[in-house]
């Protein structure tokens, strides 16, 4: 398992019991490292008040390259949510609603970095 986390065996397959160590979850995130070092975080959020900061469970060790969120909606309710900053530790979201300005977006998210 510990070559399989540092990408140093080139013959040994990947089995899923080699990412178990590498898993973290809690009831609103959780990441997964990769062989080689690159990780994906992911979680659910509200945004009750924008812009909301959200603050990883634990930082990436060296940059967040990239978030990517999907708003949950009911039919028929635009409703929609923008990453406007990104840091190792944290992004940033706003809200967009036609149900009006003080309309709760929920949104699923998922970050990844190294």
């Amino acid at each position: 398992a510990a070559e399989v986390a540092a990408g140093t065996d080139p013959i040994r397959a990947i089995v899923p019991s080699a990412f178990a160590a590498n898993t973290v979850k809690d009831t609103t995130q959780g990441q997964v490292v990769l062989p080689g070092g690159l990780t994906l975080k992911y979680g659910t959020q509200v945004i009750a008040v924008s812009p909301t900061t959200v603050t990883f469970t634990s930082a990436f060790p060296t940059a967040c390259v990239s978030v990517v969120v999907t708003t949950v909606s009911t039919a028929g309710v635009y409703r929609a949510a923008m990453v406007t900053s990104q840091s190792a530790s944290a992004f940033v979201c706003e809200r967009f609603s036609d149900a009006g300005a003080s309309s709760n977006v929920a949104f699923n998210w998922m970050a990844m970095g190294y």
